[in-house]
Formats: structure tokens, C-alpha cells, sequence
């Protein structure tokens, strides 16, 4: 149980947080309090992270601990300004790297192929320079465009030609749907 005098503070989706919570005890949540924009500021760590969104979108997020702007311009001076916060998307699979200025969010959509690895890099990077390496992502493979041509023989699995078409067409895979209502008929 929380203390009676708990100082509250409220995040970005209205939970409650008891400042003087004993560590390990859960939280109260309350949807209708007010967002503590000291709150909404970047956290104190280091991080990235590349998440699959669909077979052609991929969605990157990271945060510094510190301004890595500060550190470059101590290290190159005048010519710090020469570089630019930059994301490296590389294509695991064929080694096809792209370069893409970093979003001031610090969050950023891609255009990706479907079936494909990919790892993201946040760095420093001037033309006609080294890329400087901050931190990198982990790797993720966007799925394959289409429906698996493996089949299992199981009843459980057995679904009704027009309803596996209904599915697939709801689902956005309009020619894989059209190619299994002509193979049925």
C-alpha cells in the first residue's frame, strides 16, 4: 500500500505514479489526471530499437543519454559542423546500406522489401567522410509478402476454400485471394 503522503506525478497515458512506492509494489492507474510534461522529456539512457510494422514498414526509435552534438564538436571543432546526425539502414541480407537524416523526434518510418533483415545505425556522417557510429539497432526480418505454400494435412487446420479467400482478401492480400478462388473453381 502506498504511503499517505505519496507525492503523485501523472505520465503521457494518465497512471498515476506514487513517488514515495516501495519498490516492487504495484502501481495505481488513473486515466483522467493530467500529463506532467517533466515527464515527456528524453530519459537518461542510451537506446535504439527497430520494430517490424508490416512487410514493407519498418519504425525506428532511439533516445541519448547525453547531446551527442556536444561530444563531436569537442573532438573535430569547427568541423563538427561539417556532420550530421544520420540513421544507417542496412539490408542484412544483401549489405545494401542507405543513409536518411536523422528525425529531430528521434523516431522515423522506413520503406523496406518484404522478406528482408535489416539493422539500423545512428551516427555522425559528411560527405566524403567516415560514417561515425553511435549505437545500432538489433536485427529484424520484415515477413514475406504472400501466404506460405506449406500446408499441414491436420483437420484442425482445414478451412473452407471461400472463407481462406474472404480472410486473405480482408486481410490486404487481394491477388494471393484472387489466385486461390481461380485455383479452387
Amino acid at each position: 500500500m502506498p504511503e499517505e503522503n505519496s507525492e503523485q506525478l501523472s505520465v503521457s497515458i494518465g497512471a498515476t505514479v506514487r513517488a514515495n512506492e516501495p519498490s516492487g509494489s504495484l502501481v495505481a492507474f488513473s486515466m483522467d489526471e493530467p500529463i506532467d510534461e517533466a515527464l515527456l522529456q528524453p530519459y537518461a539512457i542510451d537506446g535504439i530499437n527497430l520494430l517490424v510494422h508490416s512487410p514493407t514498414k519498418l519504425f525506428l526509435c532511439w533516445n541519448h543519454a547525453h547531446d551527442p552534438s556536444d561530444t563531436l564538436r569537442k573532438a573535430f571543432y569547427s568541423e563538427a559542423a561539417q556532420y550530421h546526425l544520420t540513421v544507417r539502414l542496412v539490408d542484412v541480407d544483401s549489405g545494401y546500406e542507405s543513409f536518411h537524416e536523422a528525425s529531430a523526434t528521434r523516431m522515423q518510418w522506413f520503406d523496406v522489401s518484404p522478406g528482408r533483415a535489416y539493422k539500423a545505425h545512428i551516427g555522425f556522417f559528411a560527405s566524403g567522410r567516415p560514417f561515425i557510429h553511435l549505437f545500432t539497432s538489433g536485427t529484424v526480418r520484415t515477413p514475406r509478402p504472400s501466404v506460405s505454400s506449406a500446408t499441414d494435412a491436420a483437420d484442425h487446420f482445414k478451412v473452407p476454400t471461400m472463407s481462406f479467400v474472404h480472410m486473405l482478401n480482408e486481410a490486404g492480400y487481394v491477388s494471393d485471394a484472387m489466385e486461390v478462388a481461380l485455383e479452387a473453381s
